[in-house]
């Protein structure tokens, strides 16, 4: 087991629900000699948005003693809307949460950590690649993203490692939950029809578990620790 002084903080970013805190429920049940825990939760709120806010949260973590530490950054929102038919600020909420929020919390917790060694897993989505109608403002936002974890890798190494799990759709989180009541209504099919459609999509068959997502962001973070830059797929073969 490792000593307190070498064991690491993993600092989750939306880990209040959904793919979030299923990565929390796994760290702190099977890798408990691996890492202390510090969660953005009702505990410790951080609001991605907001660069003030992340400013302190990261003076925080540094005066706390949170040297080592390792991220996950799992703030997203998705709101589905056909070109002609968007919002502006929904657009603009999109990208501020999917893609600058990333952005600013690396360079928030930059200036503390410029000498040590950090891990940084970012949840982007196969929707990154894979273009679906009524999702162009999530679609694109999550394309950014993968751009922002390749560019921020690039630049952050060989200190850093910044890496993205792109899953794919994930059972039972509040995002499928809000799919699951909107494609159906977009497309004007029943929610069997545009399920057997999703699941034909799919060379498995069937939409990912929380954990699968989970155990792919926690082995990004712990290794190889020559992997940097990459995206890793957790969308089933589609």
């Amino acid at each position: 087991m490792r000593s307190l002084e070498r064991k690491r903080a993993l600092v989750i970013i939306g880990g209040r629900q959904g793919i979030g805190k299923s990565i929390w429920q796994m760290a702190e049940d099977d890798h408990n000699d691996y890492w202390r825990y510090v969660i953005p939760t009702a505990e410790t709120e951080v609001d991605v948005t907001d660069y003030d806010s992340l400013e302190a949260f990261a003076e925080t973590l540094w005066a706390t003693g949170h040297h080592n530490l390792d991220v996950v950054y799992c703030a997203g929102i998705n709101i589905l809307g056909k070109i002609g038919e968007i919002n502006q600020a929904d657009l603009m909420r999109t990208y501020a949460v999917n893609v600058a929020g990333f952005i600013m919390t690396l360079n928030a917790l930059k200036p503390h950590y410029t000498n040590q060694r950090v891990n940084v897993t970012a949840i982007v989505s196969d929707s990154s690649r894979v273009p679906m109608r009524g999702s162009v403002m999530y679609a694109s936002s999550k394309a950014a993203l993968a751009h922002a974890v390749r560019c921020a890798a690039r630049e952050l190494a060989p200190s850093w490692r910044v890496n993205g799990i792109s899953p794919g759709v994930v059972a039972d989180t509040p995002m499928t939950d809000m799919i699951d009541v909107i494609v159906p209504r977009l497309r004007g099919w029943t929610l069997e029809e545009a399920q057997s459609y999703e699941r034909s999509m799919i060379p498995m068959g069937r939409r990912a578990h929380k954990s699968e997502v989970a155990e792919a962001a926690l082995w990004s973070l712990r290794g190889p620790q020559f992997m940097t830059g990459s995206i890793i797929d957790v969308a089933g073969g589609k």
